[in-house]
């Protein structure tokens, strides 16, 4: 009796840009066509095509992939149990979780796994290549992040913004000096300009951040998040406290082009953690939206308001102690 195949196509690129997006087409024709060729000359088995599971603009070190998932769960309720990707980095950059699939979760599934390009077929025993195939692809796309953050520290040292959007009350200016490209911050010059300039004069007035939210809402000004695309449906719809704070520390505000607060764990992690502030990067200053003067103030008002705020708390303690 013929083995039957229940077939899975899986192919990704790891941007969706329209450039990378096309090669998955070439990947899915490329793995019809060998599945094609399989059929005719495998009178053992019969092949049958269940699904094409794309993915675009997910890293190879990233298993959160939507139609991997989707995959996976055809997997466990045995839809498939073949899957066919046109090589080893199409489908993993991470050695250790791809080892683990081709190891473990492949075989307790009962799934034949084929990588076309590496002549890899789990239904004879895994290559021992494979392994150091896996290593050499990790080791690529490390390599790329490398480059991906030098890159990044470069800009940043030349003063150019490496955010996606202006901070509230700015707006992005192209610069070129001999062919070199920099993203200036200028004050954009509408509502938003002024509004940070308000922020800072009620602050230095006494107000403190609540009351200067409450206030920005009375008077029905959106807040920073009004730019975001799904503002809509965006439970931040309205100023708070610290939202206000943040425009009162951010340094950017007094022209200090102050970049890598906040940086990802690794290049295999997404979470975002703080950065010390002496491996911020200070890319030179520029025409802020208030004086460098009444930032330092401000900062300094800040600091003294958090002084009084612990001091407060140790009385309170200390009361209650006694």
């Amino acid at each position: 009796m013929r083995k039957i195949w229940n077939v899975a196509i899986y192919a990704r690129v790891s941007t969706d840009k329209k450039e990378q997006q096309e090669s998955i087409p070439a990947q899915v024709s490329s793995l019809k066509k060998w599945l094609l060729e399989k059929s005719k000359n495998d009178k053992e088995a019969v092949y049958n095509l269940i699904d094409v599971y794309e993915d675009a603009g997910f890293s190879g070190s990233n298993f959160e992939r939507d139609s991997f998932i989707k995959m996976k769960e055809d997997i466990e309720h045995k839809k498939i149990n073949m899957v066919l990707t046109r090589d080893l980095s199409r489908f993993s950059r991470n050695y250790i979780t791809a080892g683990y699939y081709l190891e473990d979760y492949f075989k307790v599934n009962g799934i034949r796994f084929i990588s076309v390009l590496d002549n890899v077929d789990t239904l004879e025993e895994v290559n021992d290549i494979v392994p150091f195939k896996n290593i050499l692809n990790e080791m690529y796309i490390k390599d790329c992040s490398r480059r991906s953050r030098d890159g990044l520290k470069q800009r940043m040292l030349r003063g150019s913004s490496i955010a996606s959007k202006p901070p509230y009350g700015y707006k992005f200016q192209k610069q070129y000096n001999e062919n070199i490209k920099t993203i200036a911050l200028v004050p954009a010059g509408d509502e938003t300009t002024e509004v940070v300039k308000e922020i800072y004069n009620l602050y230095l007035q006494g107000w403190g951040a609540g009351r200067i939210a409450s206030y920005l809402n009375s008077k029905g000004i959106k807040p920073p998040s009004a730019r975001l695309e799904n503002f809509a449906f965006s439970k931040f719809g309205l100023w708070n406290s610290n939202t206000i704070l943040s425009i009162l520390k951010n340094p950017k505000y007094a022209g200090y082009m102050v970049q890598g607060r906040y940086k990802k764990i690794s290049y295999k992690v997404k979470k975002v953690v703080k950065t010390p502030k002496e491996e911020w990067i200070i890319g030179g200053e520029f025409p802020g939206i208030i004086s460098k003067e009444i930032f330092e103030k401000t900062q300094r008002e800040i600091q003294k308001e958090l002084m009084d705020i612990d001091i407060s708390m140790i009385v309170c303690i200390f009361s209650l102690e006694y």
